[in-house]
């Protein structure tokens, strides 16, 4: 692409990155929020399905070559205060995917409302630090399977955790 093309679709390289991230952010939160684990009644098995449908994602196409979030975090969000914002708000968006599947699994098992959010909260983050963390070592071991199997990790300790006291 010319210079002046790329001045022609975008104002600036800030302008450049932001319009890929919005584009890529969208294609995850569609890729995350698709699967027929929506259409299941029981929330534990609900929950569950989520988690290896992100499996499946996480091992897919979409991030064959890694997570532009995570790239984009490392290379630029210290130098670039409207990514690093946009990327902090990516971020915060991808564990209320799963939040309220954990709250409706908890609150079935008999878990109050307050302690059911709270350790929803625990639990969403670790979903997406799983996600991006298993990115990260499948990148530098190219192992594909990575982020899929600390997902998998994850699911294992859901479960584990999810039990009343």
């Amino acid at each position: 692409m010319t210079k002046g093309s790329f001045y022609h679709h975008f104002e600036s390289k800030q302008h450049m990155a932001l319009a890929l991230l919005e584009h890529f952010f969208e294609r995850v939160v569609s890729a995350l929020s698709g699967g027929d684990w929506d259409s299941i009644s029981r929330p534990a098995q609900r929950l569950d399905a989520f988690l290896k449908h992100a499996e499946r994602v996480a091992a897919g196409e979409l991030f064959r070559r890694g997570c532009l979030l995570g790239t984009l975090s490392f290379d630029l969000a210290r130098s670039d205060e409207a990514l690093r914002s946009r990327l902090a708000t990516c971020y915060a968006a991808v564990p209320v995917l799963v939040a309220p599947l954990i709250v409706e699994t908890l609150r079935a098992s008999g878990w109050s409302k307050s302690r059911a959010d709270s350790q929803a909260q625990r639990h969403a983050r670790l979903f997406i630090a799983a996600l991006e963390g298993g990115l990260v070592l499948g990148k530098a071991s190219r192992s594909s399977e990575m982020a899929s199997a600390a997902i998998a990790d994850l699911r294992g300790l859901f479960k584990d955790s999810m039990r009343e006291e």
